[in-house]
């Protein structure tokens, strides 16, 4: 992001789409914010046209404060800002 924030995530497998500008993290994806904010998941696909997360399987996010949301989908902007955890 231009104010300098970051996600940073890896999982065993990734692809990247060119023509739809997705990245697709398959086999378990574990992501992290600079300011502590974690997210694990099985499959987590960014869409870079809309900057939005989008998580299914086993989706776990924590704050630093510890603070927790389980659950079966996610859609998140970039940030973990905004965050909609459901199922589960």
């Amino acid at each position: 992001q231009e104010h300098g924030k970051s996600l940073t995530a890896d999982s065993p497998t990734a692809t990247v789409e060119e023509q739809s500008k997705t990245v697709l993290l398959n086999g378990g994806v574990h992501a992290h914010t600079q300011d502590g904010i974690t997210l694990t998941c099985d499959t987590l696909q960014y869409d870079d046209r809309a900057e939005m997360l989008h998580g299914k399987g086993n989706v776990v996010v924590t704050t630093p404060r510890g603070e927790r949301l389980n659950g079966d989908t996610l859609d998140a902007d970039i940030n973990l800002n905004h965050v909609r955890v459901s199922g589960g």
